[in-house]
């Protein structure tokens, strides 16, 4: 189901450092310090993405349904994520981030529901 509302946080955000080497993140369990939250478990799963680009060269991004398929991302079939900018993703059923830069920037991840209002 199509979330037509403003974004509203599930979980912990994180911070993903990226670079020139494709890596993966798995949206399930989010981990900061300590704590380590379960966020697609249950009857209510988390359906979107907010991403947020802290650095100043684009990030490419491809979302996929577990690691055990095979998982591709470069610069020329990701979709972008610009510099300085903030986007949701609908991520229902599709829980592992694939994502590389050109250069080495930041990325700020939150589960969630909704998109930006």
């Amino acid at each position: 189901m199509a979330s037509n509302f403003r974004f509203q946080a599930f979980g912990l955000s994180q911070a993903v450092t990226v670079g020139a080497s494709p890596s993966t993140v798995s949206l399930s369990v989010l981990n900061n310090t300590t704590v380590t939250q379960m966020v697609a478990g249950g009857t209510y799963q988390t359906s979107a993405a907010r991403m947020v680009n802290l650095g100043s060269v684009a990030v490419f991004i491809n979302f996929y349904p577990s690691t055990t398929v095979s998982i591709s991302v470069s610069v020329t079939n990701g979709m972008a994520l610009l510099p300085n900018t903030d986007r949701s993703f609908g991520i229902r059923g599709q829980p592992v981030l694939a994502i590389v830069s050109a250069g080495t920037t930041t990325v700020q991840i939150t589960p969630g529901e909704g998109m930006n209002g």
